[in-house]
């Protein structure tokens, strides 16, 4: 099976994961906030494609744990200029920013916890990685990186929430006024 297979299968299951949740919860929701709603999910499905995709394919590999390899060492990468270490320290950061941005748009009362969250599915990720993929490695770096951009994407939250609130608040009061 090729990669681009691999991915497609992947993808497919994301559409229809979509489908499922439009169906059942979606579908009830103000158009704005279904919009908010699915940008959050649209932000979680681009995180695991592009750290764990492809992953349903290599599930026939499923812990495999001789092959678990993870570096407990944080920026290690950094110190010894391994890779691309800058273009994956900022694509971390930058994966999750809208994550917790769009976190604390749809869960608003409480949108600090997208950074605990985000810490938590970044561990996820990690290990999933070590685990499953035979040719990754989870490394503690890319769980720091994760978790400082869902700082920023909190962060980003409190700057522009009263925008998103009183653009809310206008389409309230548009709704009354052709009752």
């Amino acid at each position: 099976m090729t990669l681009i297979q691999q991915v497609l299968i992947d993808s497919l299951f994301f559409i229809v994961m979509y489908l499922l949740l439009y169906a059942f919860h979606l579908k009830k929701l103000h158009p704005r906030k279904a919009f908010y709603h699915s940008a959050f999910y649209y932000s979680i499905v681009i995180i695991l494609m592009s750290t764990l995709s492809p992953i349903l394919a290599n599930l026939t590999s499923f812990f495999h744990l001789e092959v678990f390899e993870f570096n407990w060492i944080p920026f290690l990468d950094w110190k010894y200029q391994y890779g691309n270490y800058i273009e994956e320290s900022i694509a971390n950061i930058f994966l999750f920013i809208p994550f917790s941005l769009s976190y604390g748009i749809c869960f608003r009362k409480r949108p600090y916890l997208a950074i605990p969250i985000g810490f938590f599915f970044s561990m996820f990720i990690e290990f999933t990685q070590a685990l499953l993929l035979l040719n990754r490695v989870g490394d503690i770096s890319d769980i720091l990186t994760n978790t400082f951009g869902c700082i920023l994407g909190v962060g980003l939250y409190y700057l522009i929430k009263e925008r998103i609130y009183n653009m809310n608040l206008n389409d309230k009061a548009k709704e009354k006024q052709l009752d």
